[in-house]
């Protein structure tokens, strides 16, 4: 069985574009980030890796205050 995950939208981890759209994939279990997107040239894109690391290590920093009932 596959593992569950938590998916939506998150705020945009720069000032300079705040309006940028980010979905993503927390894996329940684990409560890690597995998959972050954002919205680029009218498509959903996989951020570049060394950009995923940093967003990702950001939202697994306040994700406690997000999920209610880990």
């Amino acid at each position: 069985m596959g593992a569950k995950l938590l998916t939506g939208r998150w705020g945009s981890p720069w000032a300079s574009d705040p309006f940028l759209k980010i979905r993503i994939a927390i894996e329940i279990d684990t409560q890690s980030v597995v998959i972050l997107h954002h919205f680029a040239d009218r498509a959903w894109r996989r951020f570049r890796p060394d950009e995923h690391a940093y967003v990702r290590d950001l939202i697994n920093d306040e994700i406690d205050a997000v999920v209610e009932c880990p």
